[in-house]
């Protein structure tokens, strides 16, 4: 920009246009008008132009990570690739879930129902995905979703019309030195395309809830517990704020145990048969850390059943209340997973799609997921993190991680659900 001294200022402008405007192969081309004192010229300045790629989120606890399937087996890697081929351009995943993550904050630590206010995220950042931990907290993976740190290169500001920016795992360009790249940090909300999350059973507490512990092997302290951590309008208020252009798949939750379950399977000759009102297990050392003394396989049951009855509307009915309050393009669409998980297909069912644990060839419960040697290393760091107090019962439990959650096949039939509903509601990419 000259000015009418003929001093002038450089900018660099960056604009922004729907893709539909711009045919393949197609220039962009700027008309300049500059004033020189009382010389005025035109002229047309063809600019580069990239296509903006798919930005694409998973958020949540253990069932949106993935817990116990390889990178490639997840669900979310599948939509990756299936909507990134389906747009035929680059995609850029970013993955914050976590095992155990949770939605609420303890009084203590200012419980929330605003993302924005939510407070102490860095606590859990770097331990591995499949450790079970409740930090950081669903609402801190939606503010690290929205927050990008990217480098631009510092020698080319005021040089070329439109800097390129090299954001998470990007590589630096041949030639670019990295002693001049500058930091940049800027708000991606807007820019994401597709997200994916689950969350509220971690609130509930899913072991608790399965044994009966903590009081809720009462029927009213569960449904309450069920009903008020499932309404995503106590925790998640200013989500589609964060998220204002996203499609968001919210997931809800799979059959975890049924009448169709059977302990039988596991191998174990220390559990009695299912069919007793009371599935005693016997001594052993693994167990015992983990505080199966014994439970009710009925009482099991009946939770579970619960859990997925309740929970299912409470997150149903809350995002319906959280999409009146956007205001951007994107949505908050509701997966209903009850027809791909049926009695039959809870774990250790005649027809899982779900982990189990496994005594054969052991003699103890073991995991039986791919995934089960990558937690070893993880899991026992977590319970010893000084070297010398090992907590042997948080370590036996992290090792275990995987049982209850969606295997391959689980997976394969989210990713087929997901993509059913999505596109039934518009919001998948044709063919």
């Amino acid at each position: 920009v000259i000015a009418a001294d003929n001093s002038s200022t450089d900018y660099n402008l960056a604009i922004l246009l729907p893709e539909s405007l711009l045919a393949p192969g197609s220039d962009l081309r700027l008309n300049t008008v500059h004033f020189a004192g009382d010389v005025q010229g035109s002229n047309f300045a063809t600019i580069p132009f990239h296509t903006s790629p798919t930005y694409f989120g998973v958020a949540g606890d253990s069932v949106a990570w993935g817990q116990g399937l390889l990178e490639n087996q997840k669900y979310y890697t599948r939509l990756f690739d299936d909507i990134v081929a389906r747009t035929g351009g680059e995609g850029r995943l970013r993955r914050v879930a976590h095992s155990g993550a949770q939605l609420n904050r303890p009084a203590s630590e200012g419980d929330t129902a605003f993302i924005a206010d939510a407070g102490s995220c860095g606590t859990g950042r770097n331990i591995h995905g499949e450790v079970p931990r409740r930090s950081p907290t669903i609402q801190c993976q939606i503010k690290a979703l929205a927050a990008e740190r990217c480098r631009t290169d510092g020698t080319a500001l005021g040089i070329v019309t439109v800097p390129s920016f090299i954001c998470d795992n990007d590589i630096v360009p041949l030639g670019v030195d990295e002693d001049d790249l500058l930091i940049i940090d800027r708000d991606a909300g807007p820019r994401y395309d597709f997200v994916f999350m689950t969350g509220c059973i971690n609130d509930v507490g899913p072991f608790a809830m399965l044994l009966g512990n903590n009081g809720l092997n009462d029927t009213a302290t569960l449904v309450n517990s069920i009903n008020a951590n499932c309404n995503l309008n106590n925790s998640l208020r200013d989500l589609r704020q964060f998220l204002p252009n996203a499609t968001i798949g919210y997931m809800g939750y799979h059959f975890l145990v049924s009448s169709d379950t059977s302990f039988d399977r596991t191998g174990c000759t220390f559990i009695a048969p299912p069919g007793t009102t009371e599935a005693v297990l016997q001594a052993d050392p693994v167990l015992a850390t983990m505080g199966l003394s014994g439970f009710s396989f009925n009482g099991v049951v009946a939770r579970s059943e619960l859990f997925r009855a309740l929970s299912r509307p409470a997150l149903q009915n809350s995002i319906i209340g959280l999409n009146a309050q956007g205001d951007g393009a994107g949505r908050i669409v509701f997966i209903n997973m009850d027809p791909e998980f049926l009695a039959a297909n809870a774990t250790l069912a005649s027809q899982p799609r779900s982990f189990g644990l496994s005594c054969t060839g052991s003699g103890f419960l073991v995991p039986t997921d791919p995934a089960a040697g990558t937690r070893v290393g993880p899991c026992s760091t977590f319970a010893n993190p000084d070297g010398s107090t090992p907590n042997s019962a948080l370590e036996e439990t992290c090792l275990r991680g995987s049982a209850f959650h969606p295997d391959l096949a689980g997976k394969v039939r989210m990713f087929i659900r997901t993509r059913m509903i999505l596109a039934a509601a518009g919001r998948y990419p044709p063919p």
